[in-house]
């Protein structure tokens, strides 16, 4: 089938290609379709594949001078039937190792999906530049990838495709160079083998993989070479090692070290040494990518150089922080050797660079020459017994360390770390080791995970964790795990970070990252046993446990929430959050089963402000987001979580992310307690769920003052029936500023714990807050507005007395006003009259003289009970003209439409309370000879300050059986 695709393919071309291209376009249609898989080929119509085809040669022949050519573009003809949304990437170099690993890490790096992938070599016949002829047997061979992957944004292909192209030329540089490097390798070995005094010829020993591990004392032996003949010979047997497909090499440079004073070099004025040629972090006969890119490179591999010089040693191994992008973005590893000239002295350094294959990476550690007679001597010194769970143990993580820290670790460093590393994955918990070698500076880092806690997000906060304390951009980074049963062990490896790191700070580093590493559960029970310090195992209590809001210790406290939070809770919300949410529920009782609290969580862009809620029963939205809404707040998230079964009742957590209306964040501490608060009164009924609420967000008012402008504004809507409830709240919470002043107005009048007297605050403080609040009435525009807020401070100048400082009030407000002193109330008016503001009542006192009678009433007119019981007022002074000259009534409504009995009493008694609290009974006509009786009925005090002279309370009342919504007193 494929091949009578490929023949109408090419009886196509062959009509319809010109006769001077005919040839080698066959052949290249030939040699692509080879490329294409049956699959594919079967599916696509011959028309539609001789179109791509011919596309692809475009390519390949176009500007065929570049060696290396890379575009991005738009899918046009393609082969593949149902298509996802792509991007098409070609490539076009001479053929090499590499292309498409390097191509694919390339993809990886940026998170872009291959969806199809063909790669053909085509054998090219050129001439000066122009392609003459595709062969195979006689061509130049070509690589041509073309990749469709998902889509790239057209504003980045040209940028992309450069950086694509750099990695390519890289690549290629790398292949044309390896002979080079080869030999190089080849040149340093033999000369080892000379100091050394062994045949060239003669390859390295190789190592058992199999367990148990036999010793063979006899070839183990140290001989008698002394340290420098000992590392010469390991040198070379390394060289075998990575010569036999184990290393990828990718750059090779020599690095001549400076001249001393001594030697060719001179001395300069400082007495320094002055570098001869090009100094120790400069390379000579550079190949491969030292060959391409110098400057970054050989600033790491400099600076490795000339820490070497300072050490007497022959070889070095181990992994650099630079990062290739050949063959796969990677940190390049370093293989470094000394040469030393006829007097014994080293003249320079013999670098070559590159990546560990896919073969030593899946090595054991015991393959691998000198770590392996290490790991031999490690072993040997185990007091366990070959073939024992613990030898095997300990063979399995000396084995999966890193290969190159056994290169620079002694035994005894060897020894310990294994044995450290076999007692914390016995425990199967987190542990971390960090530690910096006495003579050196690289640090360490290894994070021992349980394996069910681990996750590549954790994997990436450690790094970041030690980036950040360390102050480095980027880190060497290892993953690796004995078996598939144990934990897993990240290695995190850096030699530059910021200057004067002292053990301290490691040790620091160490319990930063031990705290990361807790899991959800440990972090919770950690931070209980810190906060609840209560009552010790003998009973008796701490000093501190009673500050604390429960006194229930911290193992009950965790015996009682520490198992009911569920998956989902855990995983969206950190322990600390849970300990606030446990300190809630411990404030839960029979008589208040909902706490409030407005806490800030989170960090960089996911800080926000959380209104959290623990509650017996579970909330709705409608519950909680209309309350919201009238406080000025806006809602954008909602979480809702049951605590799972256990000891207690059952607790919901239920969780709002709110920010002003203005879109605002709230973050500062006393906002967040002002408006928590009064979330909580609200949701409990201790507040009235009112428009006037915004103010606590808009005015920065609390929920006493917030309570106080409504008290205000009923009586407001009640004497100025021109002005609904809805215009007054608009007018309020349009102009806060003003609405702040009428609240310090009244606090500066009446407060009761200022120094200044009754007549200085009159004569001094209330002139200079009217003045104020009179500028802001000039900023006003609207006249409805201006005539609300003029009217409100006519009430607060009226206002002779309230309750609003008095101890033990509860959530009433009562306030006396002086009706004649307020200029716009309607006429008549009586002499004086109590409002009385609850969160179930609502009522008031109205008297035509200092001497009246009148009786109490239950009303039905919510909107106007002041109209009725004015009335009302009116008819007793004329029924009462015979026995005292002036009537007075009061009246009162319940805020729930049809109480029962007993609720309508409660709220009666509430009202009677209101009335009395402002109310003194005194024998005289003067404070100085007044003989103090207290209050009628209720036995209670008003504050010494807030009396005025001559007031007298009303007379008795008698209470009646009547039904509830009737008359309850006259």
């Amino acid at each position: 089938m494929q091949a009578e695709v490929v023949r109408q393919v090419l009886s196509l071309a062959h009509q319809s290609v010109k006769e001077s291209h005919r040839d080698r376009l066959e052949s290249y249609i030939r040699a692509y379709c080879r490329a294409i898989p049956p699959e594919v080929l079967s599916e696509v119509e011959p028309h539609h594949l001789l179109a791509f085809v011919m596309d692809r040669f475009a390519f390949l022949e176009e500007d065929f001078a570049r060696t290396v050519k890379v575009t991005i573009h738009d899918p046009e003809a393609t082969l593949l039937g149902d298509e996802h949304p792509s991007t098409v990437i070609e490539t076009r170099l001479p053929d090499c190792s590499f292309v498409i690993r390097t191509i694919k890490s390339f993809l990886r790096e940026l998170g872009l999906q291959l969806q199809f992938v063909l790669h053909p070599i085509h054998g090219v016949v050129q001439d000066h530049g122009q392609i003459t002829g595709i062969d195979a047997t006689r061509g130049t061979k070509y690589s041509q990838v073309y990749l469709q992957v998902s889509p790239i944004a057209p504003e980045k292909r040209e940028a992309l495709a450069k950086d694509l192209a750099r990695r390519l030329e890289l690549t290629l540089q790398v292949n044309q160079d390896r002979s080079a490097m080869l030999q190089r390798l080849d040149e340093v070995r033999a000369h080892l083998c000379m100091l050394a005094g062994r045949d060239p010829s003669t390859p390295s020993p190789r190592e058992s993989q199999s367990l148990p591990v036999v010793f063979d004392a006899t070839r183990d032996a140290v001989g008698a070479l002394d340290q420098l003949d000992a590392e010469t010979h390991e040198a070379v047997e390394l060289i075998d090692w990575l010569k036999d497909d184990n290393f990828i090499l990718l750059g090779y440079a020599w690095f001549p070290y400076a001249a001393t004073p001594n030697g060719n070099g001179t001395a300069n004025g400082n007495g320094t040494a002055t570098p001869n040629g090009n100094g120790t972090r400069h390379a000579e006969r550079a190949l491969g990518l030292f060959a391409a890119e110098r400057k970054n490179l050989e600033e790491v591999i400099g600076e490795i150089v000339s820490t070497r010089k300072q050490r007497d040693e022959v070889y070095s191994y181990y992994r650099t922080d630079y990062l290739t992008v050949v063959r796969s973005v990677a940190q390049v590893r370093y293989f470094g050797v000394a040469e030393r000239g006829a007097d014994g002295k080293v003249t320079g350094e013999h670098v070559f660079i590159g990546q560990q294959s896919t073969k030593a990476l899946k090595q054991a550690n015991r393959r691998v020459p000198v770590v392996g007679k290490r790991i031999k001597d490690v072993l040997r010194g185990l007091e366990d017994q070959p073939g024992s769970y613990a030898f095997t143990k300990s063979v399995a993580i000396l084995d999966s360390l890193p290969v190159e820290d056994l290169f620079y670790w002694n035994i005894d460093e060897i020894r310990n770390v294994a044995e450290s590393f076999r007692l914390a994955e016995s425990r199967d918990q987190a542990k971390v080791f960090v530690w910096r070698r006495p003579s050196g500076r690289r640090i360490t880092v290894v994070c021992i995970v349980p394996r069910m806690r681990f996750s590549e997000a954790l994997r990436e906060k450690i790094s970041q964790q030690v980036r950040k304390f360390l102050d480095v951009p980027q880190l060497r980074e290892y993953r690796q795990e004995t078996d598939d049963e144990s934990p897993i062990r990240l290695h995190f490896t850096v030699g530059k970070y910021r200057p004067n790191v002292s053990d301290a700070d490691l040790q620091k580093l160490t319990e930063d990252l031990e705290h990361l590493l807790e899991g959800w559960d440990d972090h919770l029970r950690a931070l209980i046993f810190k906060r609840y310090r209560g009552r010790n195992e003998s009973g008796a209590q701490s000093r501190s446990a009673i500050y604390l809001a429960t006194t229930a210790t911290a193992q009950e406290i965790w015996t009682r929430y520490g198992s009911r939070f569920p998956a989902s809770y855990k995983g969206t919300l950190e322990p600390d959050i849970a300990l606030l949410d446990i300190g809630l529920m411990e404030k839960l009782d029979e008589t208040e089963e909902l706490r409030v609290a407005l806490v800030v969580i989170g960090v960089g862009a996911a800080r926000h402000t959380s209104l959290r809620i623990v509650s017996r029963k579970e909330l709705l939205l409608n519950d909680v987001v209309p309350s919201l809404h009238r406080m000025a707040l806006r809602t954008t998230s909602r979480l809702a979580e049951r605590l799972d079964a256990g000891q207690g009742p059952d607790v919901y957590v239920t969780t709002f992310e709110v920010s002003g209306a203005d879109g605002r964040k709230i973050e500062d501490d006393a906002t967040l307690d002002r408006l928590g608060t009064i979330i909580q009164r609200v949701l409990v009924g201790q507040l009235l769920d009112d428009r006037l609420l915004g103010l606590g967000y808009l005015a920065g008012l609390d929920w006493k003052q917030i309570d106080l402008l409504i008290t205000y504004r009923n009586y407001f809507v009640q004497v100025f029936q021109g002005f609904g409830t809805q215009t007054t709240d608009d007018a309020l919470l349009k102009h806060p500023t003003c609405a702040s002043l009428l609240v310090e107005y009244f606090e500066t009048k009446f407060a009761t714990n200022r120094r200044e007297t009754a007549l200085e605050r009159a004569d001094k403080l209330l002139p200079v807050l009217a003045y104020k609040y009179e500028e802001l009435l000039q900023k006003v525009t609207v006249i409805q507005e201006d005539l609300i807020l003029r009217y409100f401070m006519d009430l607060l100048e009226a206002t002779r007395r309230t309750n609003y400082y008095r101890s033990g009030r509860g959530d009433t407000i009562s306030i006396k006003i002086e009706s004649g002193q307020v200029e716009h109330m309607p006429r008549p008016c009586p002499l004086y009259e109590i409002y009385v503001h609850a969160p179930g009542v609502e009522g008031i006192h109205l008297r035509g003289g200092k001497v009246a009678r009148g009786g109490l009433r239950h009303s039905d007119r919510a909107d106007d009970f002041r109209t009725e019981v004015l009335g009302l007022q009116r008819t007793q002074a004329l029924k009462n003209v015979i026995i005292v000259p002036q009537g007075a009534k009061g009246g009162f409504v319940t805020r729930k439409a049809q109480p029962t009995r007993e609720e309508a009493r409660a709220q009666y008694e509430v009202f009677i309370a209101g009335l009395l609290d402002i109310t003194d009974n005194y024998v005289g006509t003067s404070d100085r000879a007044a003989a103090r009786r207290g209050p009628l009925r209720r036995g209670r005090s008003v504050p010494r300050g807030r009396r005025r002279q001559g007031h007298r309370p009303p007379l008795g009342h008698r209470e009646r059986d009547l039904a509830p919504l009737q008359v309850l007193a006259r």
